[in-house]
């Protein structure tokens, strides 16, 4: 697992960009997690920035359709709002150090709803 991070969308873009234009050898799956009403135009985005004609090997899901996609579909909601926002918190302070942008502000209060937002 790669978590790109930014102080810019455009600059946690282009990192994804290069991430995947690296892995693009045919065999490799690539998930790319962003806000539920952002997934379509990221994926549109990175056909355009790629140079390809479909995404295969990529998919660009949200959190709660990557959730529903490893429980399964059998039920109807599987993390709330503040769930959510909750999990975002755990995996950021789980990773802290891992961080290049966000260190200093990544536990500061409302952060990881920001990120989900």
């Amino acid at each position: 697992m790669k978590i790109i991070t930014s102080n810019t969308s455009k600059g946690a873009y282009l990192g994804v960009v290069g991430i995947l234009a690296k892995n693009m050898d045919g065999t490799s799956k690539n998930i790319v997690i962003a806000p539920d009403r952002f997934t379509a135009s990221v994926e549109r985005g990175l056909i355009s920035a790629l140079g390809i004609e479909s995404t295969f090997g990529i998919e660009v899901m949200s959190f709660t359709r990557l959730a529903s996609k490893l429980i399964g579909n059998d039920i109807k909601k599987c993390l709330t709002p503040e769930g959510s926002v909750m999990l975002i918190g755990k995996v950021i302070a789980d990773n802290r150090d891992k961080l290049c942008y966000y260190q200093k502000v990544a536990l500061q209060e409302g952060f990881a709803s920001e990120l989900y937002a």
